[in-house]
């Protein structure tokens, strides 16, 4: 079980909340901008080390501009999805999210979720995650609640469909942001997710 998050300075909260939810694995996602190629560092190194049971992994997240540059940094890039997600699935990052937010208002007949079979396809062949953010359920107002909510539904169905991984996570920007692994998979069960 593994959870993946945002720290700003607070990653000993962070393994503590963590600890206490159960998790065996953390991940602390920083911007790219906190990080700049050395001749000395040729790729991402933690800033301090943590005595804990966890194992610690680190990663960037980053936008469509920045993904190059991201992987020549860490193995693990997130890139936050925009209206060019053909052309980030297409550079080959480990996962893209929030694709929920790309489109403002759905047709009257589907959903604009983000996500199609073309892009599906890219990202099987790709090896692209295709990322769920629980924080962005959980601190969405509640009138766009439901409609987040169907666009992951849709989502799911396409990535079962089409056999591309999926990752859930809570992309927590505090430590009570956190939740239980069993309740994340217990809400995106009841989405559809087998």
């Amino acid at each position: 079980m593994q959870d993946i998050v945002l720290p700003k300075n607070n990653e000993k909260e962070f393994i503590e909340v963590a600890e206490k939810l159960g998790y065996a694995e953390l991940c602390f996602l920083y911007p790219i901008e906190e990080f700049s190629l050395t001749s000395k560092q040729t790729s991402l190194q933690p800033k301090q080390t943590f005595e804990t049971k966890l194992k610690i992994s680190y990663g960037i997240f980053c936008s469509s501009s920045q993904i190059q540059k991201a992987k020549q940094l860490a193995k693990f890039v997130v890139v936050k999805a925009d209206e060019n997600q053909r052309r980030i699935i297409e550079s080959s990052p480990s996962m893209i999210t929030d694709l929920e937010y790309i489109s403002v208002r759905d047709s009257f007949h589907y959903r604009n979720s983000g996500l199609n079979q073309v892009l599906c396809g890219l990202a099987a062949k790709n090896n692209v995650s295709i990322g769920f953010n629980f924080n962005s359920v959980l601190n969405a107002q509640q009138s766009d609640r439901n409609l987040i909510l169907g666009r992951m539904k849709q989502n799911i169905k396409f990535c079962q469909k089409y056999k591309v991984r999926m990752v859930m996570a809570s992309f927590a920007r505090s430590p009570y942001e956190m939740r239980n692994y069993n309740d994340m998979i217990s809400l995106f069960r009841t989405m559809g997710l087998r």
